[in-house]
Parts: C-alpha cells; sequence; structure tokens
C-alpha cells in the first residue's frame, strides 16, 4: 500500500480508508480463525451446524475481501486511467 499510494500520490483520506480496509480484512479472519477453533474444541466429528457456521464465518471473510477490491479499485483506477 506504502508504494502504490506514494507512487499514485494517494492522499490522506483514501491512505485513511485503505489501511481501515485492509484492518478490516485482517480482523475478519481472526473472527473467523477464532470461530473456527472455538468449533473444534466443542467436537472434532463431522456436524452439520459447525460446517454451517464455519461456511457463515469464511464467507464473511471471503466478503470483506471483496470489499477491499473494490476500495482498492475505487481508489486506484482513476489514478492509473490518469497516467495511462
Amino acid at each position: 500500500m506504502l508504494l502504490p499510494g506514494v507512487f499514485f500520490k494517494v492522499n490522506y483520506i483514501e491512505v485513511l480508508i485503505l489501511t481501515l480496509t485492509i484492518f478490516f480484512v485482517f480482523i475478519s479472519e481472526f473472527f473467523n480463525t477464532a470461530i473456527e477453533k472455538l468449533a473444534d474444541l466443542y467436537t472434532t466429528e463431522y456436524n452439520e451446524n459447525i460446517k454451517i457456521i464455519k461456511d457463515i464465518s469464511a464467507g464473511a471473510v471471503t466478503l470483506a475481501a471483496i470489499a477491499s477490491i473494490i476500495v482498492g479499485v475505487v481508489i486506484f483506477l482513476p489514478k492509473i486511467l490518469i497516467i495511462l
């Protein structure tokens, strides 16, 4: 983020948004891992409800990652198009 930010002259609001978005993905992954570990403590045998819980928490991480891609595109694409 730092190198592209300097190259594309990203302002401080955009840096803040990018930073928050990146941390949002990390935090989502931490919660996903915690949920999965707690579920594994409950039982190591196959359980359909635990599978659904794990799928939902993994889906939340996926949505956070997609949101970060959208934010990156919205911030960097106009700057890239100007250069081209």
